[in-house]
């Protein structure tokens, strides 16, 4: 059952009441913010009343609905509350238009409008493609989503992704920051796939996978390696990419990605793998 139902975002009896008529119609499980608040005006022109508008917007609106939704959850103990603006805000601070994005990505309107609004779960290949239009390797992306500058990253907060065509579950290890070099956790269901794009390997000057358990095979430009434990590959020149599991269980494996520095990141150069 699907109903419409407009409201302000801003006033907090509109969320309380949305929330409490949501949970009396079914048991709320899932609450999703995703509401745009993106403006890009120089400081010295943004207006009081302008930034006031997009703070409530983009956050006094999320911590209400978030507030809210877990009153109607914690009783029961569960559910799940989601803030999708990720992809919007690094657009708008770019002041592109979703038009400027499609045509940078490769990815068309419609999808990435989807992907905005939380109404589509992007890929891994897609993944690749929009933060490769940002100038960003995957990780780097996830880093701008989940923030943070710490030295030490605890194995609790390390942001995880699953991608929902393959099942594949991708850990970031390494604290975000600015260094050069990544590391990346990568577990695949026996006989899953992921499939890269070359446009998903620039601003990537090196990347070197090794097996930790199970096997992987890795076909890039016609050439297929088959890894098992133990196994160590450097990844060639951009050419679109396959990540198969050809074992009968599931195969974890560790990536090590070196990043090309941002200053150079829009100069010609070898960008050699996807940031699996």
């Amino acid at each position: 059952m699907c109903v419409g139902r407009s409201l302000d975002a801003r006033n907090e009896e509109d969320i309380a009441a949305l929330m409490r008529e949501a949970d009396a119609a079914a048991q709320l499980e899932v609450a999703v913010l995703n509401v745009g608040a993106n403006v890009n005006f120089p400081l010295l022109d943004t207006s009081e009343r302008v930034f006031r508008k997009v703070w409530e917007l983009a956050c006094y609106a999320g911590f209400m609905t978030a507030r809210e939704a877990a009153r109607q959850m914690l009783p029961r103990g569960r559910g799940c509350i989601f803030v999708t603006r990720a992809t919007a805000s690094m657009r708008g601070g770019s002041g592109w238009t979703l038009a400027d994005l499609a045509a940078r990505s490769g990815v068309s309107r419609a999808l990435a409008s989807k992907v905005e609004r939380g109404e589509a779960s992007p890929t891994a290949a897609l993944l690749g493609r929009l933060s490769a239009a940002f100038g960003l390797t995957m990780s780097q992306f996830f880093a701008r989503v989940e923030g943070g500058g710490d030295l030490v990253s605890r194995a609790a907060d390390q942001p995880i992704w699953r991608d929902p065509a393959s099942g594949f579950v991708r850990r970031s290890l390494s604290p975000p920051g600015s260094a050069p070099l990544e590391l990346v956790w990568g577990e695949m269901p026996a006989g899953s796939r992921v499939s890269y794009p070359a446009a998903s390997y620039h601003f990537i000057a090196d990347q070197q996978i090794v097996v930790i358990e199970g096997r992987v095979s890795i076909e890039q430009g016609g050439v297929a390696h088959e890894l098992e434990a133990g196994d160590c590959l450097r990844f060639g020149p951009p050419r679109d990419a396959e990540i198969r599991n050809s074992g009968d269980r599931v195969c974890r494996y560790l990536v090590a990605v070196l990043r090309v520095f941002r200053e150079r990141a829009s100069e010609p150069g070898p960008a050699n793998a996807p940031d699996a």
